[in-house]
């Protein structure tokens, strides 16, 4: 049992250090600002960068036909999100991907994706 709450311990630690490691990036390929710090005591092992588009189902439809990413895209009043999340299962290289993917669009379809 004391393995198992460690290991767990250990491996959210690392995946909380890649969001935040990984955040800055996509804040600045965006144009965006962080909701929060981007710290320990506020980012999960999630986090969500406010978007510029206004064809939200239509970003995620692409991204997931196009690129095979599946990831959220939510509202909150009039402002647009995209998530992503760490777990076990994902890498660097699956951020690399998405982040590929989101540049890609910013330039080349500025109809479905803009900078703030």
């Amino acid at each position: 049992e004391f393995r198992r709450v460690l290991f767990r311990s250990v491996s959210q630690s690392r995946y909380r250090a890649l969001v935040i490691e990984q955040a800055g990036r996509f804040c600045e390929l965006l144009r965006s600002e962080p909701l929060c710090p981007l710290t320990v005591e506020f980012v999960p092992q999630l986090f969500s960068i406010p978007i510029n588009t206004q064809q939200p189902e239509k970003l995620k439809q692409v991204l997931y036909e196009r690129y095979r990413i599946e990831i959220p895209v939510t509202r909150l009043h009039d402002r647009y999100f995209i998530r992503y999340s760490i777990q076990v299962f994902n890498t660097v290289n699956d951020l690399d991907k998405l982040y590929a993917a989101l540049k890609y669009l910013l330039e080349e379809e500025p109809a479905l994706l803009q900078t703030l």
